[in-house]
């Protein structure tokens, strides 16, 4: 808004101040005026943050130094000045005070089109609150039209508070916590802030930045002598701490107790899928039978896993013992192998009669030599991935079900999708010699 015209008698109305140079200079003799209440009233948030913006002025270009250990000297004035019931009065002039800052932000991007971002971490924790990135909070400002327009600066910022919150604000929380205990011990005796008599109309009447205010609560009085809240700051201090470090102790164990219900959920459904691929493996037999399937562990008693035991057992020597596979599932293959070397000749599925493996003289045929070589490259694969608990499912599947439908079994078993191209071209290589097919192979689970 323009200034008022230069014909008339004084500076314009309250109302008519804008932000410009001729307006700043309008601003400097409406001050010189005597204000009534009723302006004091409509614009009391504005003289008060002026009462901020006087004491704040030229802080950011000061060179000040100060130790490792140490606060700044207005930290320790400030809330000296400010006890015994400091708490309040404190909060109340840190909110007004960074309203300031956000405002003077955004006047900036405004007047001149430019983009600000503000972002304050206190130095206080809310108690018993973990130091973490999750619960630290922290204040920031940004121009709202920005985030809109462009979704790449809402992500970028984002990522910039969490990154500030992780490698900054952690930090000053630590270093606030420590010195804060140390500062008190060190400075609640010196007479030159010394700490104001005890108001109780002051608690009820709230805070007010005017110049009164101001003087009141950080003018110089008499010396009085510390009162017992002061000399227990430091224990409640240490007290806080101990409830910091128990309510972190205590998110991380119900972190740890989620995550062990999780894996034991996990290892429950894979237990289930690999029920379900034995009983397809044996529909898909066609031969009676039954199996013992141990139970699932659940989360109340949990144990150790074992692999299913499966008897199988050739139709032309049903009265010989079938051999079991153990827990192991190399043993098991290796049974397998063993049952199958044992196995008579069958038809192919061109009807020609060819012999089944066999050995002579210790020494494997050389259909099952390639596959043994086969075999051995996928428990390599396995192995290497994690996944040995899947070697005698994968096996089964690939000596029982057809070809066509071993991508849709290895993902029932709980192989990852990811690692289905190589395991399927591995077990394509390591199938058995040209002309035997694994359907003729008419083994029984019983």
């Amino acid at each position: 808004m323009d200034a008022a015209p230069s014909g008339s008698s004084g500076p314009p109305q309250w109302s008519q101040l804008a932000f410009h140079p001729i307006g700043l200079e309008d601003l400097g003799k409406r001050l010189r005026y005597p204000v009534d209440n009723q302006i004091l009233d409509i614009y009391k948030d504005r003289f008060d943050a002026a009462n901020l913006a006087w004491f704040a002025c030229g802080h950011s270009s000061k060179d000040t130094h100060i130790k490792k250990k140490e606060m700044h000297q207005e930290f320790n004035v400030f809330s000296r000045a400010t006890q015994p019931n400091g708490a309040k009065i404190r909060r109340d002039v840190r909110d007004k005070l960074r309203t300031l800052t956000f405002d003077c932000a955004a006047l900036l991007d405004k007047a001149f089109g430019g983009s600000t971002l503000v972002i304050h971490v206190p130095g206080t924790t809310r108690p018993g609150s973990a130091k973490e990135v999750d619960f630290v909070k922290v204040d920031c400002y940004f121009p709202a039209h920005m985030a809109r327009e462009n979704p790449t600066c809402a992500t970028a910022i984002d990522s910039i508070i969490q990154r500030f919150i992780r490698d900054v604000g952690l930090p000053t929380i630590s270093r606030f916590e420590s010195c804060t205990s140390q500062d008190w011990m060190r400075n609640k005796d010196k007479a030159f802030v010394p700490p104001p008599p005890y108001d109780p109309d002051l608690e009820a009447a709230g805070t007010s930045l005017s110049a009164c205010s101001v003087s009141q609560h950080v003018g110089r009085r008499q010396a009085l002598d510390p009162s017992p809240r002061v000399d227990e700051e430091p224990a409640s201090t240490s007290l806080g701490q101990r409830r910091g470090v128990d309510a972190k102790q205590n998110t991380t164990m119900i972190a740890l107790k989620q995550r062990i219900e999780q894996l034991e959920t996990s290892l429950a459904d894979s237990h289930r899928r690999e029920q379900e691929l034995l009983r397809e493996v044996h529909r898909l037999s066609g031969s009676p039978g039954s199996r013992s399937i141990p139970q699932p562990p659940t989360p109340s008693t949990p144990g150790r896993r074992c692999d299913v035991n499966v008897h199988m057992q050739s139709p032309i020597r049903q009265n010989t013992g079938s051999p079991t596979i153990s827990d192991s599932p190399y043993e098991s293959l290796h049974s397998l192998r063993q049952l199958r070397a044992r196995t008579a000749p069958s038809q192919n599925r061109r009807g020609s009669d060819i012999p089944s493996p066999s050995t002579s003289s210790g020494v494997p045929a050389t259909a099952d030599f390639v596959q043994t070589q086969g075999s051995a490259k996928i428990y390599a694969f396995l192995g290497v991935h994690g996944l040995d608990r899947h070697a005698a499912t994968v096996d089964a599947i690939r000596e029982v079900i057809p070809e066509d439908k071993w991508q849709e079994r290895l993902l029932l078993a709980g192989i990852p999708a990811e690692l289905l191209e190589q395991l399927l071209s591995l077990m394509s290589s390591a199938s058995l010699a040209p002309g035997v097919s694994a359907l003729d192979l008419n083994y029984e689970i019983v």
